[in-house]
């Protein structure tokens, strides 16, 4: 502290003397000899003792103020006390003698009034002392370059001159940064740290991503304090420059100082970010940079902790046409990897069988969600990538299933804005295969074969009439079987296709496809007619079965179509024809796979001799059972839902019956609808053409009508 040129004594040596005479001091005391005087005879009374200055005091404990930003929180003041060396009842005149556009002052620690430059104080308040509080506006620009003055106005005392205490006023800045759009190239730093922020997915087993801090050389740069780095709370943690990418034995910093004079002016000093935990909001996590032994909090980031649970791939499927599964159910298959191999695992769906609809599961859920998609870098001799179009928002994704080949489809957090899946853009990918069906040109390679062969098996009071000579055996579904089986049933179908897959050979999902026929019902008018007028009908009923035969009553009959095969299966291969095969199945050397499809029918109608109310004889047969035959494919992944391939249709009549000359083949015969079947290409839906795959089934239904 400084006091005046001559400590204030001046004044109070004027003062002393005014109780003096001009006499020097041991001189006569006058009028006492000639003149005596007895008063002014005394002797002279002692001179009253000299009137100590009072001295100013500013108290600064720490020197140093950081600049406030307004996101930062509760900033804290520096106390500077103001204050005189004993009772006072002059004034004080507090002065920011340089740099006062960079510290402000206020008379409390949170809110106040702020006190301006040339404030004045009554000396009782300098007496108890006055504690302002210096909040920083803006940095110095060097050390200590924010000087404070307080003068004393005299009072009844005098006072010693002005005192001057120095403050430096102190910005730190820390960044976050975007992930890398290039592999070794420092990526951008975050435009919006507080509003937006980063997004960093939760590390799980050192695949996820760590974010780029870069703690930046505080102002003023000759600043030769400690800046602080601390995470704000336990989501986050923070590793060293050489720590990039997640590894064992990496130790986390956790709260640690930086000595400002090791920090590049230009580059700053870089720390890498982690998530640790899950973020349950947006934004509630980050870092605050500060300085050591000032505060904690002179800038900030904030983090969002998110997971990417799962993406789930939905595709609509086939719907039943009479309960069983309602239009625009779906089936699904999910991925909880980012691992872009097929060999981790995919799905497979046949080009062209629908939309596929996939759903990211995040959290927290409002963090936003990026869609991309590549082609796997193995496909030989494919291009092109899937069309894709918003969903119902950012976390849905529709894609059409319109390109043959494998691909990766990755919901992920666009931490860069550049829109694609860069190599830190953190989230999973759902791999799939589109199998691509078609049919190669030739007679050899579609047709439809008939070999009637229509007779009568004895069977006591029935009328059994059957179509070939294998009486109604068949190969199993998905048997293996040759064209020679034909000969023995009424009508075949073989088709031969090409499956396209992905992958070096074109074969990559093609071993989930399985192709077959879906044969339905589309008419049924077997009569047999009786000498009294009365028939014995086919017909198609809904469970519960009534009594075979029905008699009476008005029981429900189904609808057409009605699937023709046995079983309650409405998915995969148990909604074949009996005897539907693809077991053909043959690699192609230049790429793909094929499959030669079969299947064989062998209808047979058996009607009662009599009528089994009547007891009437048996006049006559009529009528026909009509068919409708689908080529489908399926995947394994999703076994719902059916591409039609190719169509057909045929009937079949059961010959003439009369009471003298009994039956005979006349009139007996297959009616197909060509000689091969109408492909489709591409594929279609099987519901777009009034396909039923579900059952109850024609057989199992089929109860003849006596009424």
């Amino acid at each position: 502290m400084s006091n005046g040129p001559d400590g204030g004594l001046g004044k109070a040596g004027a003062d002393a003397d005014a109780g003096f005479n001009d006499d020097a001091a041991g001189s006569p005391t006058p009028g006492c000899g000639s003149n005596p005087n007895p008063e002014a005879c005394q002797p002279s009374k002692p001179d009253s003792p000299p009137i100590s200055p009072v001295a100013p005091r500013i108290g600064i404990v720490v020197p140093v103020v950081l600049v406030k930003k307004p996101y930062t929180s509760k900033p804290k003041r520096q106390l500077v006390q103001l204050s005189t060396d004993s009772a006072f009842d002059g004034t004080g005149t507090f002065t920011i003698t340089s740099g006062a556009d960079k510290i402000s002052f206020f008379n409390a620690a949170k809110g106040g009034s702020e006190i301006n430059s040339g404030h004045v104080f009554a000396g009782s308040s300098l007496t108890r002392t006055v504690s302002l509080y210096a909040q920083g506006v803006k940095p110095s620009a060097a050390e200590n370059d924010v000087i404070l003055q307080l003068s004393l106005t005299p009072g009844s005392k005098p006072v010693v001159g002005p005192v001057t205490d120095k403050l430096t006023s102190v910005e730190v800045t820390l960044d976050i940064c975007q992930s890398r759009t290039t592999p070794g190239v420092d990526p951008a730093v975050v435009a919006d740290k507080i509003g937006v922020g980063r997004h960093l997915r939760v590390q799980k087993g050192n695949t996820a991503h760590r974010g780029m801090l870069i703690v930046r050389k505080a102002e003023p740069h000759s600043f030769t304090g400690n800046l602080v780095l601390n995470p704000l709370n336990n989501r986050v943690t923070v590793f060293a420059e050489a720590d990039e990418t997640p590894a064992a034995g990496q130790a986390a910093l956790g709260r640690h100082t930086i000595p400002n004079s090791t920090i590049d002016e230009a580059l700053g000093t870089k720390r890498w970010a982690e998530a640790a935990s899950l973020s349950p909001a947006l934004r509630d996590t980050g870092f605050q940079l500060g300085v050591d032994g000032v505060d904690d909090d002179g800038d900030r980031v904030v983090i969002t902790a998110f997971t990417v649970d799962k993406i789930e791939c939905h595709l609509r499927v086939t719907p039943c046409k009479r309960g069983g599964t309602p239009l625009g159910t779906n089936q699904s298959k999910k991925s909880t990897k980012d691992d872009r191999t097929f060999g981790s695992g995919y799905s497979t769906v046949i080009r062209d069988c629908g939309k596929l609809i996939l759903i990211a599961s995040v959290r927290p859920a409002r963090v936003p969600m990026t869609w991309d998609r590549e082609r796997a870098p193995d496909d030989t001799g494919l291009a092109g990538l899937p069309a894709s179009s918003a969903g119902a928002d950012d976390k849905h994704r529709i894609f059409k299933t319109d390109v043959t080949g494998s691909f990766n489809i990755m919901a992920f957090v666009d931490a860069n804005g550049s829109g694609k899946r860069d190599p830190e853009n953190d989230g999973l990918t759902f791999n799939i295969a589109m199998v691509e069906l078609t049919v190669p040109a030739g007679a050899a390679k579609n047709k439809i074969v008939t070999n009637p062969n229509y007779h009568v098996v004895a069977f006591p009071g029935t009328l059994l009439v059957h179509s070939s000579t294998s009486n109604g055996n068949v190969p199993a579904t998905g048997a293996s079987y040759t064209d020679a089986e034909f000969t023995k049933h009424l009508i075949a179908m073989k088709v031969t296709v090409k499956l396209t897959g992905g992958g070096a050979n074109q074969r990559r999902g093609t071993e989930r496809i399985t192709l077959g026929y879906i044969q339905q019902t589309t008419a049924d008018s077997v009569t047999g007619t009786y000498a009294d007028g009365k028939t014995l009908k086919e017909k198609i009923f809904a469970s519960p079965l009534p009594p075979n035969p029905v008699t009476a009553g008005t029981p429900a009959q189904l609808a057409f179509p009605v699937r023709d095969t046995r079983g309650a299966a409405s998915n995969g291969s148990g909604t074949f024809i009996i005897s539907s095969s693809d077991h053909d199945s043959s690699a192609i050397a230049t790429g793909g796979l094929q499959k030669v499809v079969r299947f064989v029918d062998p209808p047979a109608i058996a009607i009662d001799l009599t009528h089994p109310v009547t007891g009437s004889a048996l006049a006559s047969i009529s009528g026909s059972n009509d068919f409708e035959d689908f080529l489908v494919g399926f995947s394994s992944d999703f076994d719902q839902n059916f591409a039609v391939l190719a169509t057909a249709s045929w009937s079949t009549t059961y010959g003439t019956f009369s009471a003298g000359a009994g039956w005979t083949n006349a009139g007996a015969a297959p009616a197909p609808s060509g000689a091969k079947m109408t492909v489709n290409s591409p594929v279609v839906p099987g519901e777009s053409l009034n396909m039923e795959r579900c059952p109850p089934n024609f057989v199992d239904n089929l109860v003849m009508d006596a009424r």
